[in-house]
């Protein structure tokens, strides 16, 4: 939720790919990290020596990012779209993935 609620705010994110936000990566709105201490300190470092051009750029790639894919209109589409498919009233909705 973190992460969602700093994108939101157009701030850059240091992210373990635990997170279940792997879209983050992808939109480059998030400096990948490791759980531990080592990778923490590292991807904190890089981020104090990202200028502040490169933060900005970041963050505005993580807003473009809940914008398009967070919004609350998307969020409860897909969530109708989950209800209708689990009453076979619809087919198997996108945002529905089979392991």
């Amino acid at each position: 939720m973190a992460a969602l609620e700093a994108w939101a705010h157009g701030k850059p994110v240091l992210m373990t790919p635990q997170c279940s936000l792997p879209e983050g990566f992808t939109a480059q709105a998030a400096l990948r990290i490791e759980p531990n201490v080592d990778s923490i300190a590292c991807g904190l470092q890089t981020m104090f020596e990202m200028s502040a051009s490169e933060l900005r750029n970041t963050g505005a790639l993580g807003l473009a990012l809940v914008q398009r894919r967070f919004r609350w209109s998307k969020i409860a589409a897909e969530m109708k779209g989950v209800y209708d498919w689990v009453l076979g009233e619809a087919a198997r909705p996108d945002c529905v993935s089979v392991l």
